[in-house]
């Protein structure tokens, strides 16, 4: 076994910039499309929320646990807010995700090929990711509690175990589904069975430590219930049951299937890892391998939660796949040596597949005169025409148009899954079953009472947004009560067209919505 002891601080800076400078190639492509991904346009805005000193689940609803935020949140209290504010924290995020990759490859392999693993983390299925997922922060958490873990396995003392379990009582403050990187901990106790009950006692403290925290804002603020009904009635009794058993299967089925058609060659390298992984296992019982088998466990956990067949459902697994590439040797014991330059040239290819996709989509000719779908011209002319006084009502999901003006949407409905859900869910029926029937008569009572001043709708693809009782019925307040004073249509850079039209009230007209 490789002592991580072992590597000076000289070799931690090196593994660092390497990786900076790598992630940062790799990202190039995705550097010339700003925002592309529209969950970060939200994340900016939840943080600017924030940050203007609003609170969360009662003037800007949420069905995302708001710990995901807190990086945001400090890099914003450290660089400021921008629009470079997402592509700061994914920076050092991935660097920390890095270091926390390689402190656990070091404890089975050399420095070298360590390194190339950390690098095939951190690039996995680059140049292709357009932005930085919930999914990739939590990778960050699930490499840390799993480093943490490892280390506590094979150390004589239980501080390693009291830090993994403060990471995974953070990590569940993150995301509902992080409640499952809580098995990492569980196994890495289970494995060492530390005898003293001091011992648990300090780690469910330890594991506490976060949620408590996060449950002490919560009631002070009084948002308790509202936070109870948002993160965890509708994601239960209403978005995930309104799919079916089979169809959550079916679901999981084609979101880890990306895997095979985005991620080919370190998919390969993992199966084969874990190959021999379990072929060690089976000669030498050794608690350390046997928690690097029981960690694939909740990334697919989380896949299968996801009832959701969006391709970056699947990141969570690239830790794990990254790390089983290390036991590659042991499926083909004679045939490849465990520090042999044969095994990091195996390891290597798909680094140098993603440099080239690098350099083919930087030559792209599509890539090189886009030009934006259209939201720099519907930012200005906003910026013209809405005082800071009016109240703006953002109908679509493009939330970096409220980023961007830094102005609060004029319902707390910036993001509007709980009245109108996403565009992947088709069906009428299930559309229905999908809405929280509450917040869908609050929405409508405040379209009533309280009519914004301006309404900009955005649509993609298609300038008819599904069914839902809430958007028939701003479309029926426009309708009465607006007049458009501005549209726009552009091709965003994968050829579907973004819609953007700007009504504004007017007095001349009444209002019956109900």
């Amino acid at each position: 076994m490789q002592q991580d002891s072992r590597d000076s601080h000289l070799s931690l800076l090196i593994i660092i910039v390497l990786t900076a400078l790598v992630y940062y190639v790799a990202r190039l492509p995705a550097l010339k499309l700003p925002l592309a991904y529209y969950d970060d346009g939200e994340t900016l805005y939840h943080t600017m929320v924030i940050l203007k000193g609003y609170i969360p689940y009662r003037d800007d609803f949420n069905h995302h646990f708001a710990g995901y935020l807190l990086p945001f949140l400090l890099t914003a209290k450290i660089t400021g807010y921008s629009l470079n504010l997402i592509y700061q924290t994914a920076f050092w995020m991935q660097l920390l995700y890095a270091l926390a990759i390689y402190g656990t490859a070091r404890f089975y392999s050399t420095r070298s090929t360590s390194a190339i693993i950390t690098l095939l983390a951190v690039t996995a299925r680059e140049p292709w990711i357009l932005g930085y997922y919930v999914q990739q922060e939590l990778n960050t958490l699930y490499a840390l509690i799993l480093y943490f873990s490892v280390r506590f396995l094979n150390e004589q003392n239980n501080r390693s175990l009291y830090i993994s379990a403060v990471l995974s009582g953070l990590a569940f403050c993150f995301d509902q589904r992080a409640v499952f990187y809580s098995l990492i901990l569980l196994s890495a106790y289970y494995l060492k069975r530390p005898k003293s009950l001091s011992v648990i006692i300090k780690s469910v403290a330890c594991w506490l430590s976060a949620p408590l925290a996060g449950l002490y804002y919560l009631v002070r603020n009084h948002i308790l219930r509202l936070f109870l009904e948002q993160t965890i009635v509708f994601p239960f009794k209403y978005r995930s049951a309104s799919a079916g058993i089979l169809e959550t299967l079916k679901s999981f089925i084609a979101a880890n299937y990306y895997l095979i058609t985005l991620t080919p060659l370190l998919l390969f390298l993992a199966l084969v890892g874990l190959l021999g992984l379990t072929r060690l296992i089976s000669k030498e019982k050794r608690p350390d391998y046997q928690l690097l088998l029981a960690s694939l466990l909740p990334p697919l956990l989380m896949t299968l939660w996801g009832a959701r067949d969006y391709d970056y459902y699947s990141v969570v697994w690239f830790p794990s796949m990254a790390l089983l590439a290390l036991f590659i040797p042991w499926a083909f014991p004679g045939l490849i040596r465990k520090n042999s330059w044969i095994l990091n040239m195996i390891l290597v290819l798909p680094l140098i597949f993603t440099f080239l996709n690098v350099i083919v989509a930087l030559r792209d000719p599509s890539l090189k005169n886009y030009s934006g779908d259209g939201i720099n011209q519907v930012v200005s002319y906003l910026r013209e025409t809405v005082q800071p006084e009016d109240s703006l009502l953002l109908w679509g999901y493009r939330l970096e148009i409220l980023a961007r003006l830094e102005k609060i949407n004029a319902y707390p409905f910036a993001n509007q899954i709980m009245i109108h859900p996403d565009e992947q869910i088709s069906k009428k029926e299930r559309r229905i079953q999908h809405v929280y029937p509450k917040y869908e008569r609050i929405f409508l009572s405040l379209l009533a009472k309280a009519p914004p001043d301006y309404v900009l709708v955005f649509n993609r693809g298609t300038n008819m947004a599904k069914y839902s009782r809430a958007n028939n019925a701003l479309i029926q307040l426009l309708s009465e009560r607006y007049q458009q004073i501005y549209s726009l249509s552009k091709p965003d850079f994968t050829g579907k067209r973004c819609y953007y039209t700007l009504y504004v009230k007017s007095v001349s007209k009444t209002s019956s919505v109900n």
